[in-house]
């Protein structure tokens, strides 16, 4: 997922680079300014999924995913003792 965000990025600013230091053959302009809107597209996704609400949402899943976790740890290790102090 990191690797292919840095792709993205990468191959956004470098294909502005190209563009700005050359000129596109008129009759690749459309075939250029469709690539340039693709990777535009993709590279609002990359910034919007890693610093916006998406990254967010993520770190919410993951916390609660770890409380999830930790209560399921403490309800087995309670049943446990529970059960012991039953057989004693």
């Amino acid at each position: 997922m990191y690797a292919l965000g840095a792709l993205i990025v990468t191959g956004f600013f470098t294909v502005l680079i190209v563009i700005f230091k050359s000129e596109m053959p008129a009759t690749n302009k459309d075939i250029g300014l469709l690539i340039i809107g693709a990777l535009v597209a993709k590279f609002s996704d990359v910034v919007g999924y890693f610093f916006g609400s998406s990254k967010g949402s993520a770190d919410k899943t993951d916390a609660a995913n770890k409380q999830a976790e930790t209560l399921a740890n403490n309800t087995t290790s309670k049943t446990t003792e529970t059960t012991d102090s039953k057989v004693n």
